[in-house]
């Protein structure tokens, strides 16, 4: 995942490095602020080594890579701690990682990502609770699949209905409310065989198999051209639709230049790395 990441980091730096873009007056505070201060190594450096800071200067989705490798570290005494204690070890942990993600955020702000990534920990402990006890939940009924379904349906879209009806939302909540949604809806498709004979199309397949590229290039692909249409007089929602194809063109030829290469390199290399572990532990039981 991170050779991948580095390489579209590097182009992103490159392309907005040229553009040199200053904003669009009238677009969000979040687009005028990428591709800004390309300039400043700091950024770069911030970026390729992860740290959390500047996140939002050259790819800013990658905010979520960096929380979901920091939390990969911590995964297997993550695993340990639920399969031990259980379903109430697991609301424990959830709470506590939930409460104090949000306190650190409100205490220190975002800096290095801190606060996201303790408040993130909540959504991977539901994530295995939910695996060790798949026997039991793959076995629901029918009622219980739908209401599962329709649930889930009404917490992804809550603030969708909230607008709708003037009712405010805070964001921290909502995440919650949304996360829980998000797994619902998994869990609903995972039963569904309708949904799964559905997600054989080839297409589907296709999608999946370049959708880390997807992830990597959309925002380095549209945003530049917001720039290089904007004096077009194209209206921004236009250009956003026509950038799909682009997207979807760039990312396909990124997973074969780029991600399909450095992913097999470096399962080539673990594999490596694996093979002479075992040697040296079987050379030292000889000793």
């Amino acid at each position: 995942m991170y050779l991948p990441f580095f390489v579209a980091i590097l182009i992103a730096q490159g392309i907005f490095h040229i553009l040199q873009p200053q904003g669009i007056a009238g677009l969000s505070e979040w687009f005028n602020l990428t591709g800004t201060g390309t300039a400043d190594f700091r950024i770069l450096v911030g970026n390729i080594f992860m740290t959390g800071n500047y996140v939002n200067r050259i790819d800013p989705v990658i905010w979520s890579l960096i929380i979901e490798l920091r939390i990969s570290i911590i995964f297997p005494l993550l695993f340990c701690i639920v399969k031990k204690y259980e379903v109430l070890g697991a609301t424990i942990l959830m709470a506590i990682t939930l409460v104090s993600g949000v306190s650190v955020l409100y205490i220190s702000t975002q800096n290095f990502l801190l606060g996201q990534t303790i408040f993130h920990t909540a959504f991977f402990v539901l994530g295995i609770v939910i695996s060790l006890h798949w026997s039991h939940i793959k076995n629901m009924s029918k009622q219980m699949y739908c209401l599962i379904s329709i649930a889930s349906l009404l917490l992804y879209f809550h603030v969708v209905i909230f607008n709708l009806v003037g009712i405010p939302t805070i964001q921290i909540i909502s995440d919650v409310v949304i996360g829980l949604g998000c797994m619902g809806i998994v869990l609903a498709c995972y039963e569904s065989k309708t949904v799964q004979e559905h997600l054989t199309n080839r297409i589907y397949q296709g999608v999946g198999k370049i959708s880390f590229s997807i992830y990597l290039v959309h925002c380095i692909i549209f945003i530049p051209m917001i720039y290089m249409m904007q004096h077009m007089n194209i209206a921004v929602p236009i250009i956003q639709g026509i950038s799909i194809p682009v997207i979807f063109i760039c990312a396909s030829v990124f997973y074969c230049i780029a991600e399909h290469p450095l992913k097999i390199r470096g399962q080539s290399l673990s594999r490596k790395v694996e093979s002479r572990t075992r040697n040296r532990g079987r050379i030292l039981e000889e000793e």
